[in-house]
C-alpha cells in the first residue's frame, strides 16, 4: 500500500490521512475494550459483595 501511494503526486497527505485513520481505529477499539472490561469487572466485584 505505501509503494502504490508513493508513485502517486499526492502521496504524503494519503499517506497521513491512511495514519491518521488507521489510529483512530486502534483508539476506539481499545477504548470499547476497556470501557467492556471496566463493566465486567465492576460487575464481577458486585457479585462477589452480594455473595
Amino acid at each position: 500500500m505505501i509503494t502504490y501511494y508513493s508513485t502517486k503526486p499526492l502521496n504524503r497527505r494519503a499517506v497521513m490521512i491512511y495514519y491518521a485513520l488507521l489510529m483512530i481505529s486502534t483508539a476506539l477499539i481499545i477504548f470499547a475494550g476497556y470501557k467492556h472490561y471496566k463493566q465486567t469487572h465492576t460487575r464481577q466485584l458486585h457479585c462477589l459483595r452480594y455473595r
